[in-house]
């Protein structure tokens, strides 16, 4: 059986200006089947989420290099 799909989730490389995504917020909306385009804002869980990824990161490619974790 095919599932039914209601929504899609698109997720920016990086966080930018609520007036710089206007025009993709406008572009979103312009595809047909689109009943409407909402921005998520970002919150401080996400801003820690990606640090803490970003360190994790970090360390990783440290041990790869041999440096250990600083």
């Amino acid at each position: 059986m095919t599932e039914r799909v209601n929504a899609f989730v698109v997720v920016l490389e990086d966080t930018i200006r609520s007036d710089d995504a206007e025009d993709i917020i406008r572009l979103l909306s312009l595809i047909r089947g689109v009943s409407s385009v909402r921005p998520v804002p970002e919150d401080m869980s996400s801003v820690i989420a990606r640090d803490r990824a970003r360190t994790e990161l970090r360390g990783q490619i440290l041990d790869v290099l041999g440096l250990g974790r600083t």
